[in-house]
């Protein structure tokens, strides 16, 4: 992320794409995940836990776009737009505290997958 930010970015998302992407959240994959910050025992996958982060640091945000892209919604797989999922993506970024900045979240994979998930 540090070779991503010295480009001249102050962050990897913007606070707006980060609050349409809790939105679509909320519709779409809470009843599977629960809420990114619910950690109550017995969701599927709580996408804002330690468990997460353990799994995705040191990937690259990339791999994580393309999980989303590709397989998610589970009862509807790859019906997300791109940018639908890069909206998700910097949601969950921001339950991690990645910073926010003035420019959106790419939907180019292959940036993507030169950024590392350093929550």
């Amino acid at each position: 992320m540090a070779a991503f930010l010295a480009a001249g970015q102050d962050g990897l998302y913007t606070t707006e794409q980060a609050k349409r992407g809790e939105v679509l959240f909320g519709n779409t994959c809470s009843s599977c995940h629960g809420g990114l910050r619910d950690l109550t025992p017995g969701m599927a996958a709580l996408l804002g836990d330690h468990t997460f982060r353990s799994a995705w640091t040191g990937r690259p945000i990339g791999e994580l776009f393309g999980t989303i892209q590709e397989t998610m919604p589970q009862d509807a797989p790859g019906t997300l737009s791109p940018v639908q999922s890069a909206e998700l993506v910097a949601y969950i970024l921001s339950g991690h505290r990645f910073p926010a900045g003035e420019t959106t979240l790419t939907t180019d994979l292959m940036a993507l997958m030169e950024i590392p998930f350093e929550p």
